[in-house]
């Protein structure tokens, strides 16, 4: 098993830097010529600094275009980028990721924008790195405007906002929605984040905004369900198999990638015990009872190989079980009180799950929960189990 574990970490980096996932897109270069090909489209929960094109889906030609050399890109049915040169701010401005002091530094720069949604009047796009989230608005045919938003700690360590956005939204009403006082009342509460922007957007826009340019859009979510069966070994020599049913929910990064996925679920499990139980005689009786389990799992799961068709994933979680028990008795010649065996009725487990995910539709998984107390106290019981599911993906 060991060498196993080693050959598997050995391969996985290749299969990491390896991974393509190539989707039909175009670019659009600086002569102003639309080229038609694939794009290798990723997570990019940062925005891209440069993207790989082919011309050939099975080709093996690569070329590599940043925002100096194109106007921008786009992943058909999915993404649309422009590129923007110009002045953008620097300051952190998320609390609690702030500055002490009141930072209005810029700096020039050539990026990529992704296109959030576009209308009539205006378009609103979105950039994220390392150091901040940035959006910016453009007039139909003008050149992006960054929305502004300072803020920072003042002396007395409290968090001072800046909102000089809200007034841009305000200039962009009057100007196109004039003599809307309740859209400009909705601009004047507006968080500083994505969606409550491209609402406002949108309603300047008449709402006949199309989000992200696209036909396509898919949710960033997706609900499941599925039957498994585990096999749950006590003290490390008992084994019972109990079955199990899941309902739960996916949430994506990206939903055109999936690369990372939060999923939480909660299940249902039904499990008849019948265990030795050792008493001073050193005379072995049995434990016998039923053991009722709704859980609610929330996991973190990463698909290390990743194209439409396959997925492969690993990740981990924490699994939060209510039990309830009935028919709690012994067995044998003891004399023991079977109500004196406390079982809790609470308990923490944390399983590891790798599994197979094939044409976005179904999934099997392989689950591993390590050693679990589930009697109080020092001496506590516990149990290891092994897992295998179904899940199938509710469209």
């Amino acid at each position: 098993m060991k060498l196993l574990y080693l050959v598997f970490f050995a391969v996985l980096p290749s299969i990491l830097f390896a991974q393509t996932n190539y989707h039909p897109g175009y670019v659009l270069k600086n002569s102003g010529d639309t080229v038609k090909g694939y794009i290798d489209q990723r997570e990019w929960s940062e925005s891209p600094i440069s993207i790989n094109f082919k011309a050939n889906k099975d080709g093996q030609e690569i070329q590599q275009f940043d925002p100096q050399n194109i106007k921008g890109f786009g992943i058909n049915g999915m993404e649309t980028y422009i590129t923007f040169s110009g002045l953008i701010s620097m300051d952190r401005n998320h609390f609690p990721d702030i500055s002490d002091r009141l930072d209005t530094t810029k700096k020039q720069a050539t990026i990529f924008l992704r296109l959030v949604t576009s209308g009539n009047y205006l378009s609103f796009y979105s950039q994220a790195d390392g150091n901040k989230v940035r959006y910016f608005v453009a007039e139909k045919n003008g050149t992006p405007t960054e929305l502004k938003y300072n803020q920072y700690l003042n002396e007395e360590h409290r968090a001072i906002e800046r909102p000089f956005y809200k007034g841009q939204m305000i200039f962009y009403i009057n100007k196109y929605q004039p003599g809307n006082t309740k859209l400009v009342s909705e601009a004047e509460q507006i968080a500083f984040e994505s969606d409550p922007i491209e609402k406002i957007i949108n309603r300047i826009n008449g709402d006949t905004s199309k989000r992200a340019a696209t036909v396509n859009r898919i949710p960033n979510f997706r609900l499941f369900a599925g039957a498994g069966v585990a096999r749950v070994t006590n003290f490390g020599f008992n084994s019972i198999s109990i079955p199990q049913v899941t309902l739960g929910i996916d949430k994506f990064d990206n939903p055109y990638v999936q690369q990372w996925i939060f999923r939480n679920s909660i299940s249902l499990s039904f499990l008849n015990a019948n265990i030795p139980f050792f008493t001073s005689s050193n005379s072995t009786n049995q434990l016998k009872y039923n053991q009722f389990t709704i859980s609610l799992t929330p996991q973190i799961l990463y698909n290390f190989y990743n194209t439409d068709k396959l997925k492969i994933y690993a990740g981990m979680g924490a699994s939060l079980n209510l039990s309830a028990y009935s028919g709690k008795e012994f067995t044998g010649t003891t004399t023991a009180d079977p109500k004196d065996v406390a079982l809790s009725g609470f308990w923490v487990g944390i399983p590891f799950q790798t599994g197979v995910a094939i044409n976005k539709s179904w999934e099997l998984s392989f689950t591993y929960a390590p050693y679990t107390k589930y009697t109080p106290g020092y001496n506590a019981w516990s149990n290891h189990s092994f897992g295998l599911g179904a899940k199938f993906y509710l469209k």
